[in-house]
């Protein structure tokens, strides 16, 4: 497909930003799974989710034109080039023809490479792969770990249920304490950081 000059300024753009666009979709994917600790629709591998979300594309759950223009919206200098004229040369009876009127009317055509291309790169994306595995892994990791907690709190700290229950006493006793120990520390030291720690569990 040959491009005009606007077309191809406007894609040569575009393929700066998609793959950070597809990643802030997948992050948010990736954050609803885990708050609702459901993976069954979330593939635990990147490129089982990468043929996933290409066929969400091509089944028209989420067009080409909508992708775009998220991106559009979020990046300036690509909504100037998405109103630029398609073709200053070409006569079609509509004086302002722009770019993204273009997208929108040959969406077919535009799908036909744009979509390809863009999976291909995502694929051959080794940074996002390694963002992927690591924060699916991670949600399940968490996910299984609270439900753990909540199956057994005393088991998961390696405490008998006397010890636990002995342990939550004393701590929410010493609460306040703890609290101005805490304050009086260094933001970010390593003790701060345990006592909080400790003291978030004990709410748990």
């Amino acid at each position: 497909m040959k491009f005009t000059p606007n077309l191809k300024k406007f894609f040569d753009l575009l393929k700066t930003l998609d793959e950070d666009a597809f990643w802030d979709k997948t992050e948010a994917i990736i954050k609803e799974a885990s708050d609702e600790c459901d993976f069954d629709n979330l593939p635990d591998r990147w490129d089982d989710y990468l043929d996933k979300q290409d066929g969400y594309f091509h089944k028209g759950s989420e067009s080409t034109f909508e992708f775009i223009d998220r991106i559009v919206d979020k990046k300036p200098q690509l909504k100037v080039l998405s109103n630029a004229i398609h073709d200053p040369d070409e006569d079609i009876g509509i004086p302002d023809y722009t770019v993204m009127d273009w997208i929108d009317s040959y969406s077919d055509d535009f799908d036909h490479f744009y979509i390809p291309d863009l999976f291909n790169r995502l694929r051959r994306n080794s940074k996002l792969k390694g963002k992927y595995d690591d924060y699916v892994s991670n949600a399940m990791d968490d996910c299984r770990e609270s439900a753990e907690e909540r199956r057994n709190p005393y088991g998961y700290r390696g405490l008998s249920r006397s010890m636990f229950y002995a342990s939550r006493k004393v701590a929410a006793s010493d609460r306040s304490a703890l609290i101005r120990l805490a304050s009086s520390l260094p933001v970010g030291s390593s003790e701060r950081r345990a006592i909080l720690a400790g003291l978030r569990g004990v709410r748990a």
